[in-house]
């Protein structure tokens, strides 16, 4: 019966944690600045790309309940093509940059009922100020330089990350 308990507990406390991230995510206050459609207007294909495959994303959870982790399966939704989804290695990048989703939340696997994050990587890290993007359920797109490392992990989406304005392409 302890043993149940606990494990009741556990459970619980993983949700909070996991609703806890999720509304810090979505909501994301970030301390890096605000990046206008300017600063990033090198990579507007990117970005745009991103919210297509937030879309088709959100669509794909209304008809069955959960988000890809992948993103193959959006392939058949609007304005997704196949040059996105099959944008997984530097050979065959779209715009200079990788897509895929990420897997990894803390110690576990993402929430797919609740939660999702896609990446835009640059296939090929060249120089310093070539920006990561993310984006998770609410569209918000984000920014970090991550000096050519790759987001594994949900947690490494953090608030030292800058929002691109909604003006942003």
């Amino acid at each position: 019966m302890k043993t149940a308990i606990a494990v009741i507990g556990v459970v619980a406390s993983l949700a909070i944690l996991g609703s806890t991230l999720y509304v810090y995510y979505a909501a994301k206050e970030t301390s890096g600045p605000e990046l206008s459609a300017s600063e990033v207007s090198a990579d507007a294909e990117v970005i745009a790309a991103l919210r297509t495959l937030c879309e088709a994303q959100l669509a794909y959870h209304a008809e069955r309940g959960e988000y890809a982790i992948e993103i193959a399966p959006l392939f058949n939704y609007p304005g997704v093509t196949a040059e996105m989804v099959d944008a997984d290695t530097a050979e065959r990048a779209y715009q200079g940059y990788v897509f895929r989703g990420v897997e990894k939340y803390f110690d576990g696997r993402v929430n797919t009922k609740t939660d999702f994050v896609i990446v835009a990587e640059p296939a090929r890290y060249e120089s310093p100020g070539a920006m990561t993007y993310a984006i998770g359920p609410k569209g918000i797109v984000l920014a970090s330089d991550q000096g050519g490392e790759r987001v594994t992990n949900i947690s490494q989406v953090g608030s030292d990350w800058s929002k691109i304005a909604t003006d942003a392409p």
